[in-house]
């Protein structure tokens, strides 16, 4: 009997799947090597969890723990990569990881370039392997494990530049692109403003990412940044909600 296509890594239901069912999901933040802390936040109720690769200090094999341990517990993860690596890309969803978050996207050509690197052939240059995680370790085919990669992989934009603000409306319109972020943090460092996330022009330029995402028909990251009691905010169909693990943990909006 063929075995149901549910990766090692990801929940049966997927975060692609759920989103496209119109549910709203909330995740946090993860950039700590430790487990406890992740199983514990994943107990209050977590949809998925963001392992941030870029600044944080864990590695390949922390975050294999993380996918397995969110597994477990029913959440998905989403790996912010650390640089535009195509050994990195593919190592990340082989582990499992739900979908990847890309940073500083700044053009078109550039989001084209991301999405074939977190692609198979023909659509794009992904290396194929069937003795990782995500294909369990040999009891998938190859096909089994492509079509799963098909279905479920989630691929976010980053928008955190100057240059990837002006060229939102191609980032959203790349294919294989499902949801854009606007990065307010590095956003205003390249503006010459650093840590001025809250001037009037840094949030001018990043609340013009969402439109040019949903006129493509793309979801939408948001942060949580700014709360005051941890509570997620929601405005403007926001799907994808994130926020720093000190300011989401043990809390979910209802």
């Amino acid at each position: 009997m063929t075995e149901p296509i549910v990766p090692a890594g990801s929940t049966s239901r997927s975060l692609r799947s759920r989103l496209a069912d119109g549910e709203r999901v909330q995740g946090i933040i993860f950039a700590l090597p430790f487990t406890l802390e992740l199983e514990i936040a994943a107990r209050c109720g977590i949809d998925f969890f963001v392992a941030d690769l870029e600044h944080g200090p864990a590695d390949y094999v922390h975050l294999q723990q993380h996918i397995a341990l969110a597994a477990a517990h029913g959440c998905d993860v989403l790996v912010r990569t650390h640089a535009h690596d195509p050994s990195g890309i593919s190592r990340v969803l082989d582990l499992g990881a739900a979908g990847l978050m890309f940073p500083h996207v700044g053009s078109r050509a550039e989001a084209e370039h991301l999405v074939a690197l977190a692609t198979y052939p023909p659509a794009g240059v992904r290396g194929l392997s069937t003795s990782t995680p995500a294909a369990r370790y040999g009891r998938w085919s190859a096909a089994q494990t492509v079509a799963d990669a098909r279905e479920r992989t989630l691929l976010i934009a980053m928008v955190e530049t100057v240059e990837g603000v002006e060229d939102a409306h191609g980032i959203a319109d790349v294919d294989g692109i499902d949801a854009l972020f606007a990065g307010t943090v590095d956003l205003a460092a390249s503006m010459g403003m650093p840590g001025a996330v809250g001037d009037p022009r840094v949030r001018e330029l990043a609340h013009s990412v969402a439109p040019q995402a949903r006129r493509a028909g793309k979801w939408v990251l948001e942060g949580a940044a700014g709360s005051t009691n941890g509570q997620f905010v929601v405005h403007n169909g926001t799907k994808l909600l994130t926020g720093a693990f000190e300011r989401a943990f043990g809390t979910r909006e209802t």
